[in-house]
């Protein structure tokens, strides 16, 4: 196609004249008002002529988008201006506009474009407009660009809609991680859930415990395989020195990654990961979790999908530990339940009332075992959620003990008797949480009564001793007053002259009158013994005299008898023991 040069004047009056309604003529005051104000628009204008699309007219918006000044740019292609825009289908574009005479608008048109004096390609939004040129008799010779960059604008409305789509999908997680109480359910919703956001093609969150690190819910797209499974740490030595030091571990490309070992990249063909982000979850300076995302070919991850990746991470870790503890909660609390319901020792919850300045001045029970009816003879509904001291207002004096147990963390033990139900009770008293402690008792009223009587029989017994004592006494003197006369007279008789028989009877009267002395003393002595008060020793024992006292005693008998003792001695009895006569 053969172009015809046109004189810069009458493009310019040409462009005017397309702006106005109607084809009049202007003049020449008119066209240097509009050629000024074609010149300061904020808008980049240029004008392409020919099907090379070479410029002919540039206003001062263009010659700052590229950076040139408009002679430099007079008579030089579009391809020659933008090379940079080859392949990206503008070129096409300008051809299509100028073959067809249809315009072709965008708002947001992108293009990565040479700009700034550093002479780097950036990433721009344009507001972009092409419209054809006729002449007179309706024929396109030229192409008007105008160009007005909304980089910025684009920009913080992708950083919007980005964010929103974001606050969605942490949102959409959110609700997710609630729903669910079990670790494996939450990391395989959690997984599918980033999965699809971030548009991926494996998804998962392995937990690191005893050197292993293991997968117990994956997400992946059809005709992927599950990753689910327990890996020894120590086959990815150098990919776990690298989450451990607590930073994100970002692969865009395993074939190229000098940070991937060779053990790991082989895996990783295997299952067909060949780009990642890892993202490691430290808590008190240990790596418990990893969160990774992975793609089926390389990809160019954005610090965008890391932070999120990031924030992922945090909230599957909290939320699986939220269930562990529910999990291991429930255990307790089942066990503890059992241990409630089953002990035979009565068990009552109860949380302490106070007044303004702080002062505990009740106490309500929230919850008692099935044994407190037993223990107490109290009936449940009379004191579950109300005030005690309404009920029972002899426990006031109880209430600095149990106050002292919530202010102070500190279990006491004590035994207290109820007046209200006439019974004693062992109690033990624990805090539990905030205002609230745990009381466990048992009736020892069984116990105490027995220990009662024992001390009322014990008094008994130290009284009746002491009025034994006291009667053998009495007793001891009454007898000892005649005996002595007796004792005393035959000491008289023996001083006298008597017949040998008479002495002998005499003497044996003394002999029975000591004896009965004897056996007065020994009363006394056992009476002593009943009450404590004498101690006993150890001494040789002269068994010969002890014989002649009791063979003297019975002189009479043995006479009356004509009995005759025969008096043999073991040799072998020590003579200490025997004595002398």
């Amino acid at each position: 196609m053969k172009t015809t040069s046109t004189p810069k004047k009458s493009i310019s009056k040409t462009v005017a004249v397309a702006a106005e309604p109607k084809h009049n003529k202007i003049s020449e005051t008119n066209l240097n008002q509009l050629q000024n104000i074609f010149q300061h628009v904020p808008g980049a204008i240029a004008v392409y002529e020919g099907p090379e699309h070479r410029v002919v007219l540039a206003n001062k918006a263009y010659e700052k988008l590229t950076n040139r000044k408009s002679k430099d740019l007079t008579g030089k292609s579009f391809c020659e201006v933008f090379p940079e825009l080859k392949g990206t289908g503008t070129f096409e574009l300008f051809a299509k506009v100028f073959e067809t005479g249809e315009s072709f608008t965008n708002h947001a048109y992108a293009a990565t474009v040479y700009s700034g004096n550093d002479g780097l390609l950036r990433q721009g939004y344009f507001n972009f407009s092409v419209e054809p040129l006729k002449n007179d008799a309706g024929k396109i010779y030229a192409i008007v660009a105008m160009t007005y960059e909304v980089t910025g604008q684009v920009e913080l409305r992708n950083k919007i809609e980005e964010s929103e789509k974001q606050q969605q999908f942490l949102l959409k997680l959110s609700d997710a991680l609630r729903s669910f109480s079990n670790p494996v359910e939450i990391e395989g919703s959690a997984t599918k859930i980033a999965l699809d956001f971030m548009d991926a093609d494996r998804c998962y969150y392995c937990t690191r415990e005893a050197g292993n690190a293991i997968v117990l819910r994956d997400a992946f797209r059809e005709g992927l395989t599950s990753l689910a499974a327990v890996y020894p740490v120590s086959d990815f030595a150098l990919l776990m020195t690298a989450i451990d030091s607590g930073n994100p571990f970002v692969v865009d490309d395993v074939n190229t990654s000098h940070i991937v070992e060779e053990g790991l990249k082989q895996m990783c063909m295997q299952v067909q990961v060949f780009s990642m982000i890892n993202i490691p979850v430290i808590k008190n300076g240990k790596t418990v979790g990893v969160f990774v995302v992975a793609q089926s070919k390389p990809r160019k991850w954005t610090e965008t999908e890391v932070q999120l990746s990031a924030e992922t991470a945090e909230r599957i870790w909290a939320a699986v530990e939220r269930a562990k503890a529910e999990q291991a909660l429930q255990q307790s609390e089942k066990k503890y339940r059992t241990l409630f319901t089953s002990i035979d020792q009565g068990l009552n919850l109860c949380e302490l009332i106070r007044n303004k300045e702080g002062k505990a001045i009740d106490l309500c029970i929230l919850e008692v075992n099935p044994t407190y009816e037993q223990q107490t003879g109290v009936i449940k509904e009379t004191v579950i959620g109300k005030p005690l001291l309404q009920v029972f207002p002899s426990l006031n004096k109880w209430m600095a003990t149990y106050a002292a147990v919530v202010d102070n963390q500190r279990p006491v033990q004590f035994e207290q008797y109820f007046e209200d139900t006439d019974r004693w009770f062992a109690i033990k008293a624990y805090p539990v949480e905030k205002e609230k402690f745990a009381v466990l008792f048992s009736d020892i009223t069984s116990r105490k009564k027995t220990e009662e009587k024992l001390i009322e029989a014990k008094v008994f017994a130290e009284n009746a001793a002491k009025s034994r004592q006291q009667f053998l006494s009495n007793m001891s003197h009454e007898i000892r007053t005649p005996l002595n006369s007796i004792i005393g007279f035959t000491n008289v008789l023996l001083k006298t002259k008597l017949g040998a028989e008479q002495n002998e009877f005499v003497t044996a009267i003394q002999t029975s009158g000591k004896s009965l002395n004897l056996l007065i003393n020994d009363i006394l002595d056992l009476a002593k013994v009943d009450a404590g008060k004498m101690t006993f020793e150890t001494k040789p024992f002269e068994i010969r005299k002890s014989i002649t006292a009791i063979l003297h005693s019975f002189d009479i008998k043995i006479k009356e008898k004509n009995l005759v003792v025969v008096e043999e001695y073991d040799t072998k009895i020590p003579p200490v023991l025997l004595g002398d006569s």
